[in-house]
This record gives C-alpha cells, structure tokens and sequence, in this order.
C-alpha cells in the first residue's frame, strides 16, 4: 500500500530536506514520485474504479494537515483514513488517496471526460499541490511526470547556449490552454526553465501539450516551443 511505504521514510527525508536544501528537496520529489509510481501501476492496470465527481475532493485544513503528521507509527491506510472521516472527508475521497497516495482537493469539468485536477501531498517539503489530468485511460495523468525530449527542442537549445546552467523543471507546471475538438482533448501547461537550481531565477518556459483521443486515452506529451523570460 502507498501509505504504508511511507512510514520508514518520512522521518529520515524531512531530516534530508533540512540539510541538503535543494538536494534535499529533489530526494524527497523522488521519493513520493516512487510510491506514486508503483501505486499508479495498479490504476492504470485496472478499469476507472469510479466516476470523478464532488464526493472524491477533500479541502485540507491546517488541523487536518497536522493530523496527518502524527501517522508516524508507521503512516498506515487506517490512520490516514481516520484522520480523513474525523475532518469530514469521504470515504470516496479516501479511496482516491488509496489509490494514487495524493489527497484531491480540486476538479475543474473540461468538456470532455479528462478534468483538471489538484492535488496535494502534504508530507512533500517543497511544492505540496500539483496538477493531474483525471478521468481518462489511465485514470490519472500527471504533468510533473511528463517525459518530453526538451533537451532536443531547438528553442530550448538556443537558450542553453545562452544559460548554461537551464534546467528544465517539471514540478508545478501553470495550465494555459484546455481545448476539446473532434480529435479529442488538448491541455498546455508551462514548465519553468530555471537557472540551475529550484530556487534560482526563471529564464524562461516550455510550452507542453498533453493529448487525449475523444474518449480520453492518453496519447502523448509534445514540446510546443520554448519561451525566454523577458526581461
């Protein structure tokens, strides 16, 4: 279970975070990416469990939020899920938890059958929130673990040559553009281009597609053009 690999790790990444900064930032993003990946395995293997809707969305207060910190004995589905009902979330809600090991705490109807969605993991250190695409095959898309050539991109090239140390960072992209046309959904989001670290200016964006047939497969993610930072 997602929730139950956290357990041992959580103490000792918040630990790292604290002495190695960025460093310690980028161990922790890999390390829930991991229990997001091996959870996600089971979502994508299986049909949609539910239809996304109102009853899946919990709003996490600060008390909740606390709450959840104390699941240290270790993290386990049951503390979780009590902390939920005792701070009015679902059972829906929980099983999207279950499922993917983050908390939905936003959806936004699209015109299709892929929704934008929020959702957060409060035991990350940096970046809690994040987007998702919901609703399609599979069940849930996220843009922070899009796998783009952007080291290819002519643009982004010419911008490296410029600023050597560019480094294209995929966590909390800014949605632009949600479309539905007869070949289906298109979503565009912005990545920043950082110059070479986390907390380091931003020299610029790159414009990424996500598409998805009508019915809502994912097909593919695209690099559309990179953009340099005025100035």
């Amino acid at each position: 279970m997602v929730a139950d690999r956290v357990a041992g790790l959580f103490l000792v990444v918040v630990a790292a975070v604290v002495a190695a900064g960025d460093n310690g930032w980028a161990a922790s993003r890999n390390w829930h990416s991991q229990i997001v990946n091996d959870s996600a395995k089971s979502v994508v293997a299986t049909p949609k469990p539910f239809s996304f809707g109102a009853k899946q969305i919990w709003h996490l207060s600060r008390g909740a939020i606390t709450d959840l910190h104390t699941c240290t004995e270790p993290i386990s589905l049951d503390c979780v899920g009590k902390v939920m009902k005792r701070h009015g979330a679902s059972g829906e809600a929980f099983e999207f938890y279950r499922m993917t090991g983050w908390f939905l705490s936003k959806l936004r109807e699209t015109g299709g059958p892929v929704m934008l969605a929020s959702v957060v993991n409060p035991w990350r250190a940096n970046e809690n929130e994040q987007p998702a695409l919901v609703g399609g095959t599979p069940v849930v898309v996220y843009p922070e673990d899009v796998q783009v050539s952007i080291d290819d991109d002519v643009g982004f090239k010419a911008l490296k040559q410029r600023i050597p140390r560019l480094m294209f960072w995929k966590s909390s992209p800014t949605l632009e553009t949600a479309a539905v046309t007869e070949e289906g959904q298109s979503f565009v989001f912005r990545y920043r281009l950082l110059d070479g670290c986390h907390a380091c200016a931003i020299r610029g964006s790159a414009r990424i597609e996500f598409g998805f047939a009508p019915d809502g497969t994912y097909q593919r993610a695209k690099v559309l053009n990179v953009v340099s930072q005025r100035r």
